[in-house]
Parts: structure tokens; sequence; C-alpha cells
């Protein structure tokens, strides 16, 4: 039997973009949670940092609207999605729904 060898050419096409993209926005996500966490932890914060590190800021047991701060899209669930279904920016752009009433 004779492996075959497929070859795909990624460079220029809109696959490459995605991809670069996608990375660009992990890496901007990663670098704020590490960014907030070291901040909390010099502010004696030591709980809210555990918490960034941990990715517990982005999830809340039960029923929850999650809202995307860049495109305003909801989604609901007990944690924010990793990347917007609208928009496709990084979980960090998530918070709580806010109800002013």
């Amino acid at each position: 039997m004779h492996k075959r060898e497929i070859k795909l050419e990624l460079k220029g096409s809109k696959t490459e973009k995605n991809l670069m993209a996608a990375f660009a926005g992990e890496s901007q996500a990663r670098n704020k949670y590490d960014y907030f966490a070291s901040k909390a932890k010099k502010d004696g914060y030591e709980q809210i940092a555990a918490n960034i590190e941990k990715g517990e800021v982005w999830v809340k047991v039960g029923k929850n609207k999650w809202q995307c701060r860049n495109c305003g899209a909801i989604v609901e669930g007990e944690k924010a999605p990793t990347v917007c279904p609208v928009c496709d920016h990084p979980q960090a752009y998530f918070q709580l729904e806010q109800n002013n009433f």
C-alpha cells in the first residue's frame, strides 16, 4: 500500500488569512489575561488574579447571557464562548449582559 501525499498551498489564500487573524486574536486575548492577572497580583487581588489565570471569569453556574463588547451579540450558557460566533473576537471580549433598569 502506498501513502499518498497531499500538499495544500495556503500561502496567499483566504484560509491563511483566516488562520493568521485567529492566531492574532488568541494572542491578544492571552496577552490581556496575562496583563490583568499580573496587575491584580501587584495590587493585592490574589483571588481575582487566580480567577483570571484559570479562566473562571467567563464561567458562571446557571443560565446566563454573555454579551460581546465588540458587536453586542448575546450568547446564553454557563460560560462565554471561546470565540464570538458573530464577529470572531476572543472570549476576553465577553461580559455578563448588563440589565440597567
